[in-house]
């Protein structure tokens, strides 16, 4: 089987687990990786946070909203400013927009932001990144568009993390050049740390 071969029935293994997720088992197990998540992050000095909104069969980092407000986060979500480029930007979210429902649904049926306020990559300081699959060294692949890869370019100082079930982590993952590797790749039942992030979370730990 070549590379290709094995890429294709890799994507297919996955993306076929993720349809068979029902909507509540999906939700239990996001939530329990959230959980498994702030007990680390929550004591993380750095602010400017994005997320993003989950589609079917996603982790859904949701569960971690109202806990990352709670320590005046400032909260970013996605918004495609350029389909043809591949382009993103961050736009800011804030709690009173959240009881506005504060999302449009696009043709490929994504929830994006409505808000004007975008952040410059390069002040974003750490960002929850969804994909296809992941390795145990950090690797990630996304959905085969290239968005997260050219955002994650410019703003080279945030803290990549990769959230996932655990299906959809390999040992080893295969890497184009233009892939954007991640500093913590973690699921309900595994995670990598690299150095960046160790010694992030070992500094907030010693925070008062």
């Amino acid at each position: 089987m070549s590379d290709n071969q094995k890429f294709l029935k890799l994507r297919q293994d996955i993306q076929a687990k993720r349809k068979a997720l029902s909507p509540e088992e999906c939700a239990a197990v996001s939530e329990k990786i959230a959980e498994r998540l702030w007990l680390s992050l929550k004591n993380v000095v750095q602010r400017k946070i994005a997320l993003y909104r989950a589609l079917p069969g996603e982790v859904d980092p949701k569960f971690l909203i109202e806990k990352f407000f709670k320590k005046n986060s400032e909260l970013h979500f996605p918004r495609i400013s350029d389909f043809k480029s591949r382009a993103m930007e961050m736009i800011a979210v804030t709690q009173k927009d959240l009881e506005k429902h504060p999302w449009k649904k696009t043709d490929s049926g994504i929830e994006e932001p409505s808000g004007k306020k975008i952040l410059p990559p390069q002040a974003l300081e750490l960002v929850l990144v969804p994909g296809l699959a992941f390795g145990l060294s950090g690797e990630r692949i996304g959905h085969g568009y290239g968005f997260y890869d050219r955002y994650l370019q410019r703003c080279p100082d945030a803290y990549r993390v990769g959230i996932c079930f655990d299906f959809q982590i390999s040992p080893t993952l295969e890497q184009a050049i233009h892939d954007q590797p991640m500093d913590w790749v973690i699921s309900e039942r595994r995670e990598y740390q690299n150095h960046r992030i160790k010694n992030l979370l070992a500094s907030s730990s010693q925070v008062p």
